[in-house]
């Protein structure tokens, strides 16, 4: 998951991503624009029984509403 409240900073790490040969990246990898989303996909996630399926979250510091610290 990829956690940024400016989606130009979300696409540059998708960028990264394809340099690094994730060929089904764009299936993948979720975004949450905010701390507030990601904690909901993570819950969703754990309610349905995969609380797994983010192996990997970068997450912004510095966002609205629910910052990358508290969240």
């Amino acid at each position: 998951m990829i956690v940024d409240d400016e989606m130009f900073n979300c696409q540059i790490i998708m960028g990264f991503l394809m340099i690094l040969g994730v060929e089904d990246r764009k299936e993948r990898a979720e975004i949450a624009l905010d701390g507030t989303e990601a904690v909901r996909l993570m819950h969703e996630a754990i309610e349905e029984g995969d609380p797994h399926r983010y192996s990997l979250i970068l997450m912004d510091s510095n966002m609205p509403f629910l910052d990358g610290y508290k969240a």
